[in-house]
Order: structure tokens, then C-alpha cells, then sequence
């Protein structure tokens, strides 16, 4: 029991700490996006969404950043400002 115990325990803190680097990412993804302007009057595209993602991915070649791009542009079904 000691060992599942301890096991638990270790997952747990896996989790905080792969929480906290999401909101860290996110935090910084929504401080770039929104830079300047007025958050609540504030639009912000797929495109804009895609190229922080793009951007959030370390160690990928342009090719694949743009690939990332264009395949979470397809996956968000084009422009959130149309649906808001």
C-alpha cells in the first residue's frame, strides 16, 4: 500500500506541474494576442490562435510550424470572429 501510496503521489505532482506549464503557455499565449488592445473589444482570429500554437511548439523547422498552422486553422473550422 506504501508503494501505491507513493505512486499516487508522484502522478499527482506530474499533473501540477503539467497544469501549471498550460497556464503558463496560455497565460503568455493571451498576453501576445491581446498586446495593446482593449481585451474585452479585443478580436482574435484562428490565425492569430494557430500562429501561437505554432509558436508554443520548440524545436520545428518553419515548414512544420506553418503545417501546424494550417492543419489547427482546418481543425477550428476558419475565423472564431464569425461565430462570436
Amino acid at each position: 500500500m506504501t508503494a501505491v501510496k507513493e505512486i499516487k503521489k508522484g502522478a499527482g505532482s506530474e499533473i501540477e506541474q503539467a497544469q501549471k506549464m498550460q497556464k503558463d503557455i496560455f497565460d503568455k499565449m493571451v498576453l501576445e494576442l491581446t498586446r495593446g488592445q482593449n481585451v474585452p473589444e479585443c478580436k482574435i482570429t484562428v490565425e492569430d490562435i494557430a500562429e501561437q500554437v505554432a509558436n508554443a511548439v520548440l524545436g520545428i523547422d518553419e515548414q512544420t510550424q506553418e503545417q501546424i498552422k494550417r492543419l489547427f486553422i482546418r481543425m477550428a473550422g476558419g475565423d472564431l470572429s464569425e461565430t462570436a
